[in-house]
């Protein structure tokens, strides 16, 4: 199986601050034009969220400032979402849900196998729950209605599914209704995206100190934490460090590629299957030159100075903040060693603060971030480092948690 990703867009759904607002509607089947009772209506990654009544209505209360994504789903039927802006929510929406297409649509234009749970089980855990200590105690009790498909020609693998999963995080003391749209691999970039829409409900059941304790540790330093640290402008403040990264030539592997290119002349073979054995004096030397010869053409190196938020930072509405910027950004957050299994992840021993990078993607010119640390359009910003590894359902939070101890 291949090894957990160190590059992953992870897309989360944009929602805001919560204040007084109802958004109201009927959902019905656009094949039977009936209503549709007992469909699931939420706000996602929130733990606002109701089911249709019989005749197919619903009312959604306390609805976020700012920019949200609503989501209608049901079995057999594709999922609805609808962006809404507070300052515009309508009165009445009327929903109709799609049949889901045939898998036969995706076989004309292109085969896939069919794959099982036994099969992909590890690499769908990994990537999906997350490698994290607390990973073993975050249990999909649906694992089942996952299905996998594996398209050769692309390289790609693809796992959806058609109803929910549900998720019990016993170490966070969440229930989350997982409405997985995407999780796609690609074999060729190593490149995970994955899609889906949660509604989180507390396990009252298990409601104690200790789970808001673990939820706030698992918030400091996160990227809802960056972000919401960004909005107000107090990146230096709540521990973060931002650089800017900038790209150098290798100038060594230019070097040691010259030494190959003079050792094929001096041959007179003109022929280029030398090895490094024969442009190495020594076996040290040698493993050098292959260590070498295997990094890339340019190096990544952060700045030694730092920049503040609203260097890369402005104003788009009194609700949403923006940032743009070039190449990569580095993010350090000094206040926190790194977890055990991050630094076995990168085979080595854990050091004293996290650190990540991001950057746009997609031709993207901007990211609107929202006051409760969520962010648009989630598809545009690629992570990698700690966050690559970190942001999981193991670790996520709901974009309406807020940290006891006053954390901002």
């Amino acid at each position: 199986m291949p090894k957990a990703l160190s590059r992953v867009i992870f897309l989360l759904i944009v929602c805001s601050q919560l204040h007084a607002q109802t958004l109201t509607g009927k959902v019905f089947a656009a094949d039977t034009k009936k209503p549709v009772a007992l469909a699931s209506v939420f706000l996602s990654n929130t733990s606002i969220g109701t089911v249709t009544s019989a005749d197919g209505s619903f009312r959604l209360s306390n609805l976020p400032r700012g920019q949200f994504d609503v989501v209608i789903s049901f079995i057999g039927y594709e999922t609805f979402v609808k962006s809404i802006e507070s300052t515009s929510v309508p009165n009445d929406i009327q929903v109709e849900l799609k049949p889901r297409a045939s898998e036969l649509d995706a076989v004309k234009v292109e085969p896939f196998e069919k794959e099982d749970w036994n099969k992909w089980k590890t690499f769908f855990l990994d990537n999906f729950i997350g490698k994290s200590e607390h990973a073993d105690r975050c249990i999909i009790t649906n694992p089942e209605v996952i299905k996998f498909r594996n398209f050769k020609k692309s390289k790609r693998l693809v796992a959806f599914s058609d109803v929910p999963l549900i998720i019990e995080n016993k170490y966070l003391g969440y229930r989350i209704q997982y409405q997985l749209e995407n999780f796609e691999y690609n074999f060729k970039s190593q490149i995970l995206i994955f899609q889906g829409y949660p509604l989180f409900e507390d396990m009252k059941e298990e409601v104690a100190r200790r789970f808001e304790n673990r939820r706030t540790d698992l918030f400091e330093g996160s990227l809802m934490h960056f972000m919401r640290s960004f909005f107000t402008n107090k990146l230096f403040e709540n521990g973060f460090e931002l650089r800017r990264i900038i790209l150098v030539p290798n100038l060594e592997k230019q070097r040691i590629k010259k030494l190959f290119k003079a050792t094929i002349v001096e041959s007179g073979s003109g022929i280029a299957t030398l090895g490094v054995n024969s442009v190495a004096k020594s076996r040290d030397s040698s493993a050098y030159y292959s260590r070498i010869l295997q990094e890339q053409d340019v190096k990544e190196k952060p700045e030694s100075f730092t920049i503040p938020a609203d260097s890369i930072g402005f104003a788009i509405s009194d609700d949403i903040a923006g940032f743009a910027f070039t190449d990569q950004l580095q993010v350090t957050y000094k206040n926190k060693s790194e977890p055990f299994s991050y630094a076995n992840y990168e085979q080595r021993r854990p050091v004293d603060f996290l650190q990540s990078k991001f950057q746009m993607v997609n031709n993207s010119k901007q990211m609107a971030v929202f006051s409760n640390g969520s962010y648009y359009n989630p598809v545009d910003l690629m992570l990698y480092g700690y966050w690559a590894f970190w942001e999981k359902l193991a670790t996520m939070l709901p974009y309406d948690y807020k940290p006891s101890k006053g954390l901002k």
